[in-house]
């Protein structure tokens, strides 16, 4: 079935959210969430890419849906890269993107493209690309734009070149719940204002990423992370316990290629290739 999807509308109800927003962990991640928390999934995030990147020393990188920068900053460790793309279908957030890496003197050797596209339609060559990094952005498009953009991200990528592909976990048990809801307005349609979120279909990606010819390489995920704001009380974000409970839970990472603790994680980072 094919959702409608307004385009402009989304990257208004984005522009806005920053704008309104005194955080910008909060206007991207977790909104209704302490700072702490939002603070701990991007350090975790930003050791997966780090761990990944690491690896591959890729010279030609792409960030889709970079929003304000939060996870690209980490290519700034990376001796290897030359080019990076910066791509936001928000303009509020592409240009606090590029005014915070203006500022940060380790970007000044890599040319950095700030390109304001939907991430089903960017402005780059076939095969052109090292590395691709999809981060958070999939819960927030229907069904026939993953799979645009999942196709777009195999135009763009050179054969045997990575990605990293986040996206919440349709098998997670807190995300089954329906007493446990850390995202009330995740209704899987758009709303009046342009924000759409809802639970990836994690069998449907795992069909597109074979039908792409993507294989994947392994699932990073952090299941602590998961238990712990799905099972704090709310109030705890009105404690100053909740920093001393969450301090540090970035550093508990779990890769593994089977499923085996896939039911106890809200979201999963796949890495994979593009094969042919």
């Amino acid at each position: 079935m094919t959702i409608e999807y307004d385009k402009p509308k989304a990257a208004s109800y984005w522009d806005k959210r920053l704008l309104t927003t005194k955080s910008q962990l909060r206007a991207v991640g977790y909104f209704a969430k302490a700072k702490i928390i939002n603070l701990e999934y991007t350090l975790w995030e930003q050791n997966v890419i780090y761990k990944v990147i690491n690896k591959l020393n890729p010279s030609i990188a792409v960030d889709l849906g970079c929003g304000v920068g939060r996870l690209s900053s980490v290519f700034r460790k990376l001796k290897s890269i030359n080019k990076l793309y910066l791509i936001d279908l928000s303009p509020a957030m592409l240009d606090s993107c590029k005014d915070k890496f203006s500022k940060i003197k380790k970007f000044q050797n890599i040319q950095l493209f700030f390109l304001n596209n939907s991430s089903d339609h960017v402005e780059i060559k076939n095969n052109s690309i090292d590395f691709i990094m999809c981060m958070g952005i999939f819960e927030h498009l229907p069904q026939q734009m993953q799979e645009a953009t999942i196709k777009e991200m195999h135009r763009i990528l050179k054969t045997s070149s990575h990605c990293l592909l986040e996206v919440n976990n349709s098998n997670s048990i807190f995300l089954q719940s329906k007493q446990i809801n850390t995202n009330q307005f995740r209704v899987g349609k758009q709303l009046d204002n342009g924000y759409f979120c809802g639970i990836v279909a994690l069998e449907y990606i795992l069909q597109l990423l074979q039908k792409y010819h993507f294989k994947i390489i392994n699932i990073f995920s952090n299941p602590l992370f998961s238990f712990a704001i799905n099972n704090l009380n709310q109030d705890y974000n009105n404690l100053i316990n909740l920093k001393k409970v969450m301090q540090g839970i970035h550093q508990y990472d779990l890769y593994h290629k089977q499923n085996i603790v896939d039911k106890y994680a809200d979201q999963l980072v796949l890495e994979i290739r593009k094969i042919q």
